[in-house]
């Protein structure tokens, strides 16, 4: 088939193909756009922290390690932590 002979199908086709617009009741056609955008300042974090000891003692080993935790929690309080929110989740002694 000849390139102009074709050109003109494809109009045609195209052609039957688009209703005019006045063609469509104005009335059935609902069109919504939007576009929307929430943000918030962040109310709540989640931070693991701990201390290790090694002593020959456990008594030692512990007190060194209650010691490194208070200073650690006293930080914590300063940022306005509080209390509700301060949890103790584990607590392990490991014999070497």
């Amino acid at each position: 088939m000849c390139r102009p002979a074709l050109v003109l199908l494809l109009a045609w086709l195209a052609a039957g193909c688009a209703a005019p617009p006045a063609a469509r009741p104005v009335s059935d056609v609902i069109a919504v756009r939007g576009v929307g955008r929430v943000s918030a300042r962040p109310d709540a974090a989640l931070a693991q922290v701990g201390a290790e000891a090694r002593a020959a003692s456990l008594a030692d080993a512990g007190a060194e390690v209650a010691r490194r935790m208070a200073a650690v929690l006293e930080r914590v309080r300063a940022l306005g932590v509080g209390e509700p929110d301060i949890t103790t989740v584990a607590y392990s002694v490991e014999p070497l």
